[in-house]
Parts: C-alpha cells; structure tokens; sequence
C-alpha cells in the first residue's frame, strides 16, 4: 500500500491553493504566497536563521477560533477563520527567526527553534470594507494581551481619533466578554481591558490622546493607516518597543488616495509593495521582520467585472454579500462621484480623493423654466453662504415636493460686488452681467460684499415664501446673521461647511439630479458652477463639494445643497418652535 503524504499546513495549502489558481487573488496577494513557500525551501537550508513553526501558528489559529463573534447575524458563533484569514495569522504568528547575538547581527543558532523569537515586527494589511479587518485586529489585540508569553503586556488600538481606535478596541471588548475563558480571567472596564494573571493592560489610542508618553507597547493594532495624516501615532508605536522581546505592529487599512505619495500610508503601501516583489530577487528589497497582505484587483481589471471581484474581496459571499457590490455598481456606473468610492471601498484600488461631480448633460435635465409666482406661499428651507469681502455670496430656498409638485425646486439669488466685474469676467470666462440682466445675479455697489442688500433680499422673499427655517455657515455672516434672527424674526441654524454636515446633503442632491427630481429652472450661474465642481471624499464614503479644488467659486450650488440640507434635517424635527425653545435653533 502506497504511503500517505502528510497533508501541508493551512497556511502553507492556501499558498498551494492560490498559486494553482485554485483560489481566486490577485498579483500581490500570489506574492505573499511566492513569498512564504519561498521562505520554507529556505528555512530548510543548513544553518538558516528562519522556521516556520506549524504547532505555534495553529494555536493562534486556534486561539482566533475560541473567540465569538459579537454582533451581527452571527453573534455568539464562534469565528471560523477563512483559508485567507489562517493564512495571515499563521504566517504572522508561526515564522521565527533566530536571536541575535551580542553584536545585534550574527544569528544564534543554539537555541532550541521552538524558543525563538517571532520573525515578523511589522505586518501590514490592507483589504476594502466588510472584509473583516476590525474582527482580525481585535483577535490580535486580545491574543497579544492573553496568550503571548508576554510579561505585563500593553496593548493598544490606535487610530488617529480615540473614538476610531475604540471600534477596534470595542470589538475586543464584546469578544472578551462573550469568551467564559477570557472574561473570568479579565478585569473588562469602560475604557480599559485588563488581564490578571499577567498584569496586561488593552487601551484605545488616539492621536487626540490626553497623554501618548511612557508607552511600551508590545502589541499594536493600528486602524484604517490611509486615514492617518502624518506619522505620529505610528512612530510612537514602532519605536517605542526597544524593550520588548517579540514586539508586534499590526496596520489594518483600505486603500489610500492614490495621488497623496508623502503620507504614512502611501509610504507603508509602497515598502510592502516592494518586499513583496523583492524578496526573490537579487537586487529587491527583503525585510524578514515585515509581513505584507495585499488584496485588490490587477492592473487591467474591468472594475465593473464580478469576476474579479473576489481579487480584492477574499471574504465575498460571507461577511460581504455579491448583492451588495452588484447595487453599489449600479450607483457607481451612474454616478460619477461614487466609481471612486466603489473602486477604493470595495475593490481596494488607490484611487484620489476628488472627483468631478455630475454630468451638466444630467444637470440640464432639470433646466425647465418656472414662474416664482407658482412657489409663492410654499414652504421652502433657505441657506446662506457669504463670502469673504469680494468673493460670491448666495442665498438660497430650496422647495421640497408637494401632492400637487413631484419636484423639488430651487431657487437662488447670487450677489458679486461690482468693482472688478470686469476683470471677473477676464479671468473665469463667465458673463456675469448676462446673468445679472437675465435675473440670476445681483452686482453690488461698492469694493466690498454690500451684506445690507443680501438681507434686504432675504426680506423680500421671506414676505412672499413660507421660510421655515435659514441655515448659515458662520464664516462671514455672525452680525447679518444676528440682524435677520433678532430683527426680522428668521429662524437661523448653525450649518458648518464641514464633511460631518454636508455629506448628507450632497448625497441627496446627487440622488435627486440623477433621478430628474430636482428643478433648477436653468440657472446659467448654477450651471457654470455645476461644471468646475469637485467632491472630495473621506475615509468613509462620505463627500462634499471641495470649494478650494473645485474650478470656479461654487458659493451658489453650496448655498443650494445647504438649504436642501436644513430640508431633511427639518422633515426628521418637524417642530422647529420646539427646537428655538429648547436653546437648539443655533446664534
């Protein structure tokens, strides 16, 4: 009878597997495999400084595995790890290297390999959304916490905000206390996790921090790097770590914006791009203490390909359904402004942070005449932006639908100051004082924004229309803002221009121009703004006009998508008066 082979490790049978193509990836995630089979022929070398110790990388496996899940469908199952997902921990926590000797370079080979330390210092990984990455970055936290051989450990979760570092460090939370074996052993307060027997401690970190000195950590799970603007928390981590024997830096990220290249991020990416396409080269770039894990789709993908959705997505059709990238597709082929989210959120692609907006053949769908006179007495919801002294300022009503109106209309009135119109209209190419004869621009007397005119317009049109509610930023507008608040009786809210207030707003703006439900009545100055708009967009999905990349002032469709802001927010708190009485309506 023929011999049976003993069967290869999890890890080391996810490498085979994605090698013969068995499993769906990528070229830099068939890299990391290249990379760890090349490493075993090496580790079978004679006097090689590296091992891969199978026993060790299936107890953290195994350790994973202990732990439950702590929300979602799946709450209170126990985590069944993906050939993917063994394959990262295995690897992490199962290739050793030799100790040092006392020159801090010869190997030492005497020791037992058993006894030796963790190869990996730096383990980078990067994966689009719904992959799974806070679940393995608390796995990580707590097995650095509970079951490293590590005396009094500290362990952190960090993120460039103490409130995104704790949705790593919550997640651990939830685990530990939903773990008999764990919890009985744990001290879990509100903001710490702390382990008895060895006197570990597990914080959330922020670079907002009260205090970042006196650290020592011994695990670090860093949150989302692209995020990270500079690279405080990540230098204070890494080399805060002298004394510890096996230190471990843990960065769980998606993909960064693509034309940002001095970032801690861009600077991770591109040295885990290299080690994973230099480590068998002569001239290429090894570094035995880094891990890199890198899932996106190749050069050449259509994007718009489900088949090569899986490259990016190692989890696609478990805690990431196909359904859910098929309707964001849908999004992202009409909407310009949602392909980047969905090739940088869902297939990891660096992609930048700006995009154009919306199509003016779209915007034009929207562009047919209407008299005022048919809004008069309709409730609307206005807004404000004023500029700086000689910059464009606009106000504007937006009127939600009625049973009678299917549309949501708008309505704007845009002020210029007047004393350099004509070198305006040199530089930007745009004929203002058409604008101004057509009705859709007022041009003020003076060197300076005449702010008596803005409100004497404000007046007019608050006599004819229902204006429930003015949303205003405060840049430039506090003493107009007081006077129409306390003089003429408006209801004013506060509405910074910020991502947090405009990401809402500028979604829905979007949704309705595609969806031919917004009425503009072909404003020539919205349209002009219309195209040199840019949004940029956040670390999460979220955009919002950028008024300094965007190619022309854009005062008026903000003042537009503010108003329609103060639309929804009002559709939720229907009681404004409520709102004025209780010290909420902003001033």
């Amino acid at each position: 009878m023929a011999r049976l082979e003993a069967l290869p490790h999890i890890v080391t049978a996810y490498a085979q597997a994605v090698l013969a193509d068995d499993i769906l990836a990528g070229y830099l995630v068939k890299r990391a495999c290249q990379r760890h089979l090349h490493d075993l022929k090496r580790a079978q070398r004679r006097r090689a400084d590296i091992w891969f110790d199978e026993a060790e990388a299936s107890r953290a496996i195994q350790f994973f595995q202990r732990l439950k899940h702590s929300k979602g469908r799946w709450r209170g199952r126990r985590l069944i790890l993906g050939p993917w997902q063994c394959f990262i921990i295995g690897s992490i926590y199962g290739w050793k290297k030799a100790p040092r000797k006392a020159d801090g370079l010869t190997p030492d080979l005497s020791a037992v390999p058993e006894t030796w330390p963790r190869r990996f210092r730096t383990a980078h990984g990067e994966l689009p959304r719904k992959n799974g990455k806070s679940t393995l970055g608390a796995g990580v936290g707590l097995k650095g916490l509970a079951a490293d051989r590590e005396g009094a450990p500290e362990v952190y979760a960090a993120a460039t905000k103490k409130d995104q570092a704790r949705i790593v460090w919550d997640e651990a939370k939830r685990m530990a206390k939903g773990s008999a074996a764990l919890s009985r052993r744990m001290d879990i307060r509100a903001h710490s996790l702390h382990y008895i027997s060895n006197d570990g401690v597990f914080l959330p970190l922020g670079a907002d921090s009260d205090s970042l000195d006196g650290l020592n950590p011994s695990t670090s799970v860093i949150d989302e790097l692209h995020a990270h603007k500079n690279r405080m928390v990540f230098d204070l981590l890494d080399t805060a770590t002298a004394s510890r024997r096996q230190p471990l830096l843990f960065c769980i990220t998606t993909a960064g914006d693509g034309t940002v290249t001095n970032s801690i991020y861009a600077e991770q990416h591109e040295y885990a791009r290299q080690v994973l396409e230099g480590f068998d080269k002569r001239a290429g770039l090894k570094d035995d203490s880094f891990f890199a894990y890198i899932a996106t789709i190749d050069e050449g993908d259509d994007w718009t390909d489900p088949a090569c959705w899986g490259k990016a997505n190692p989890n696609l059709g478990v805690s990431i359904p196909a359904s859910e990238l098929h309707r964001a597709l849908i999004q992202a082929k009409a909407m310009p402004s949602r392909q980047l989210s969905f090739k940088r959120l869902y297939l990891n692609i660096r992609t930048s942070s700006l995009s154009t907006a919306i199509p003016v053949e779209t915007w034009d769908k929207g562009g047919e005449a209407f008299d005022e006179s048919l809004l008069h007495g309709r409730a609307c919801h206005g807004a404000l932006d004023i500029s700086s002294v000689r910059d464009l300022s606009a106000f504007a009503m937006v009127f939600p639908p009625t049973d009678e109106d299917p549309f949501w209309r708008w309505l704007v009135r845009s002020f210029l100051v007047g004393a350099d119109i004509d070198e305006r209209e040199r530089k930007e190419k745009l004929p203002y004082r058409l604008y101004a004869e057509a009705g859709f621009l007022t041009i003020t007397d003076g060197n300076t924004m005449d702010q008596k005119a803005i409100r004497r317009q404000v007046q007019a049109d608050a006599d004819i229309f229902d204006i429930r509610s003015i949303g205003f930023d405060e840049w430039n507008a506090r003493a107009l803002v007081q006077l129409l608040k306390d003089d003429d009786g408006l209801d004013m809210y506060l509405m910074r221009q910020g991502m947090r207030t405009m990401n809402v707003p500028t979604k829905e703006f979007e949704d309705q121009v595609f969806a031919e439900q917004l009425r503009h009545g072909g404003n020539p100055l919205l349209r002009a703004q219309l195209q040199g708009l840019i949004f940029r967009h956040d670390a999460n999905m979220n955009y919002m006009p950028d008024k300094q990349k965007s190619r022309l002032h854009i005062d008026s469709l903000m003042a537009g998508i503010m108003a329609l802001g103060r639309c929804l927010v009002a559709a939720q708190e229907p009681d404004l008066d409520a709102l004025i009485k209780s010290g909420r309506a902003l001033m």
